[in-house]
């Protein structure tokens, strides 16, 4: 069957089979406590992907793009495989369990579905950028995205020990709405912090660096936050998981994302260029944190009070200050505005910040201080 598709479609096959075992370890690695060795893992293989491959888009090289990304998704698995087999102290190597596979598969099939449609949607206004517009177009699209998905990345690696957290606390008797409420709280604030602090640094260090992509920096903004600001509402899936709520409707929502993706795309593309991509995952980014949220209220795994909705108008209030205001001198005061405004509303309590810090990973101990200092 193979045969009748191009050379660089089956050249493809060995990087996808690499991109499946890279995502098995880190399932692993986290489930080891090793979300440092994850995370590290994670930046390596996106920075060979959508970094070093704007080289072969620059010279229109579908093979060296190809050689790229699988040279990376080795270098990925031999680290994760090499971290792995130093905790378990002796070597470890790939296997196959087909029966272990098919069980776990099928009671989680729709989220999987609805994860390879994202995977998918995601790549949508890339393709549409690179068929409508050009390479040259498509690289710079493809740097903003790259930047403006690294303060996600950061956040991500809260995300991963989330779920063993919230199983963990289930099983002392906490309340799941307790649990939720305050995770969204303490992702709330990181996230705030995490995109006052990483615009300003983008917009100073963009054109001073990388001077050829200057011109892309609205676009770069849009993408940041539209990859970080969900980021709090995005932990509610966690929990949606952890307390065994149907997932099936994932996969409607997800399938209705990526229709949104395709469609803006060809519409916004032609007549606003790579904004228009962007646009089009803002849209998307909307309307599944809407669905996130809506479904976490219905299936009572969150129920927001009033310092969860002040947190949910922070978002879209903070997006808007952020592209269309945010003088480079107020960042500052912006950041400090921000903690002051934690600790006098008491948005975090000290038995809370206790828990958060509970769960966080090692190398994120130095937050501890952080929540505990705004907490009261």
């Amino acid at each position: 069957v193979l045969l009748i598709f191009p050379d660089y479609v089956r050249l493809a096959i060995p990087y996808l089979f690499l991109y499946v075992a890279n995502a098995v370890e880190n399932a692993e690695m986290i489930g080891m406590d090793m979300f440092k060795e994850s995370t590290i893992s994670g930046f390596l293989f996106l920075t060979i992907r959508w970094g070093i491959s704007i080289i072969a888009v620059l010279q229109k090289d579908i093979y060296l793009f190809l050689a790229l990304w699988t040279v990376g998704a080795i270098i990925s698995n031999s680290f994760n495989l090499f971290m792995i087999s130093r905790k378990l102290g002796g070597a470890v190597f790939p296997s196959f369990n087909i029966p272990f596979v098919l069980s776990h598969f099928r009671k989680a099939l729709s989220l999987y579905l609805s994860n390879i449609i994202g995977f998918l949607s995601s790549q949508g206004d890339r393709v549409t950028t690179s068929y409508l517009l050009g390479s040259y177009y498509l690289g710079l699209y493809q740097f903003s995205a790259l930047v403006g998905g690294v303060p996600s990345m950061f956040l991500g690696s809260i995300r991963a020990p989330l779920l063993s957290a919230s199983s963990y606390y289930k099983a002392l008797g906490k309340d799941e709405k307790f649990m939720s409420s305050v995770t969204f709280k303490f992702a709330s604030l990181l996230t705030f912090l995490v995109v006052i602090i990483s615009l300003p640094l983008a917009r100073i260090l963009i054109p001073i660096l990388f001077p050829d992509y200057a011109k892309a920096i609205n676009v770069l903004t849009i993408l940041l936050l539209l990859s970080t600001l969900p980021f709090p509402i995005g932990t509610l899936t966690t929990f949606i998981v952890a307390f065994k709520r149907s997932l099936k409707p994932f996969f409607y929502i997800t399938l209705a994302t990526a229709s949104t993706v395709l469609i803006t795309s060809y519409v916004l593309i032609p007549t606003m260029g790579i904004m228009g991509g962007a646009i089009s995952q803002l849209l998307s980014a909307l309307i599944s944190s809407a669905f996130v949220l809506y479904y976490s209220v219905s299936t009572k795994v969150f129920f927001p009070s009033g310092k969860e909705f002040f947190l949910l108008s922070l978002i879209p209030l903070l997006g808007f200050y952020e592209y269309f205001i945010d003088p480079l001198w107020l960042d500052v005061i912006a950041l400090l505005g921000v903690v002051i405004v934690f600790k006098v509303l008491k948005i975090i309590r000290k038995d809370e910040a206790k828990i958060v810090s509970s769960f966080l990973p090692k190398w994120l101990r130095f937050l501890e201080f952080i929540i505990l200092g705004i907490s009261s």
